[in-house]
């Protein structure tokens, strides 16, 4: 089945919604999705219908249809959640990340510092370890500084990209401590 995940709305991201919708969708004999039914909300109006629209768009292999696709429908679930990448690369083989990728499940959006250019002329490497409060809407509403890279364009260039980070909502009010290392050569 050719199926693109449905778009995250606007609407939503902006009110940090996150869920999963249920649906049931009945093909026609062509492949093509007649029509989807919502089975379960995710309890956000935006992200049911952005999925109900999306998977409209689906088409099935002639092969895979069974009849029970033409009739009762086929139930299928799609889950409406932002994860932030573990690590960014940048040229020459530098490298900035989460120093273990499980720190990375708990933010739908953590845009990684800038490895300054300064830093990277001189090789400065390091890990700066921050202890951040998760605000009640998943915003960061304090960063410390609790171990220095020993690089001050490091330590300040991670904190100021924290203090942009939003944690899943879950997370609110919670205080975390996290390493962002910095490595030039990681291949």
């Amino acid at each position: 089945m050719n199926q693109p995940k449905p778009a995250f709305p606007t609407a939503a991201l902006a009110k940090n919604a996150e869920g999963v919708v249920k649906l049931r969708l009945v093909v026609e004999k062509n492949g093509n999705v007649d029509h989807a039914v919502i089975t379960k909300s995710s309890g956000n109006k935006e992200l049911d219908e952005a999925a109900q629209r999306g998977v409209l768009s689906w088409k099935m292999k002639r092969g895979a249809i069974k009849p029970s696709d033409l009739a009762q429908g086929r139930n299928i679930m799609i889950d409406f959640r932002e994860e932030a990448a573990i690590a960014a690369r940048y040229p020459a083989g530098v490298v900035a990340s989460f120093a273990h990728s499980n720190g990375a499940d708990m933010w739908r959006s953590a845009p990684f510092p800038t490895y300054p250019m300064e830093a990277r002329l001189n090789h400065q490497e390091g890990t700066v370890r921050l202890k951040m409060k998760i605000g009640a809407v998943g915003n960061v509403a304090k960063v410390e500084l609790l171990q220095s890279s020993g690089h001050k364009v490091l330590d300040d260039a991670t904190i100021i990209a924290a203090r942009h980070w939003k944690a899943h909502p879950q997370y609110a009010g919670q205080i975390v401590a996290l390493p962002i290392v910095f490595k030039i050569g990681f291949r």
